[in-house]
C-alpha cells in the first residue's frame, strides 16, 4: 500500500531519520495496558501520571529567513549534545518537514528524571525559539494539540496531515 501524495512532507520526514528515533526501553506490558489518555482519568489520581510512560518530543523550530534565528537553533542543539549526549536528537532541518511548517530540529526524552532536567533547561534557553513539548500517548493529533506545552510562540502546525497519517497508520495495524 502507498502512502497518499498528501504525506509526501511525513514521508520526508521519516525517511529523513527522525523514525530512527526509538525509545531506549519500551514500556512493560502492565504499564501499556495501564496507559490512559482520557482527560477524565487523568484528573482520577493527580499522584501518579496519566501515562505511565515518559517518552516525550522536543522540537525547536526558527524561521526559514532568519539567519539569526538559525544560528540560535544550531548553537542550543550543540549545547545540548554537550550537556544531555544520551538524549536522541534528530537531524537539523533547513526545511518545512512533516507536519512543522518551519525549519526545525527533535530531541526525545525517554526517562522521567531527563525530562526534568532537560526540560527547565530548554525552558531557560530557547531564547528566541518556538519548542513544542509532546508525550506519545498513542494518538499523535492529541499529542500535537491538546497535550502539547509550548515555550515562545505557538506554531501552527499541519494538523489535518497528522490525523491522515494517524488514520492510515491504525487502517495498516500499526498504531
Amino acid at each position: 500500500m502507498q502512502l497518499p501524495a498528501s504525506f509526501t512532507r511525513i514521508a520526508l520526514l521519516v525517511s529523513s531519520g527522525l523514525s530512527g528515533l526509538v525509545p531506549t526501553s519500551a514500556p512493560s506490558a502492565e504499564s501499556a495496558k495501564s496507559m490512559s489518555t482520557s482527560p477524565a482519568s487523568s484528573t482520577n489520581d493527580a499522584s501518579r501520571p496519566a501515562v505511565n510512560h515518559h517518552a516525550y518530543d522536543v522540537h525547536v523550530y526558527w524561521l526559514p529567513s532568519s539567519k539569526k534565528q538559525r544560528a540560535e537553533a544550531v548553537a542550543m542543539y550543540r549545547k545540548a549534545q554537550q550537556l544531555f549526549p544520551h538524549l536522541l536528537f534528530g537531524h537539523i532541518h533547513d526545511r518545512p518537514v512533516g507536519p512543522h511548517p518551519y525549519c526545525m530540529y527533535e530531541i526525545d526524552i525517554h526517562k522521567a528524571e531527563d525530562f526534568s532536567r532537560f526540560v527547565p533547561w530548554v525552558a531557560l534557553n530557547h531564547g528566541s525559539l518556538s519548542v513544542l513539548i509532546h508525550p506519545h500517548s498513542g494518538d499523535m493529533v492529541k499529542d500535537h494539540t491538546e497535550y502539547a506545552l509550548w515555550l515562545g510562540e505557538k506554531v501552527p502546525l499541519d494538523v489535518g496531515m497528522l490525523q491522515e497519517y494517524q488514520d492510515y497508520l491504525t487502517r495498516r495495524g500499526e498504531l
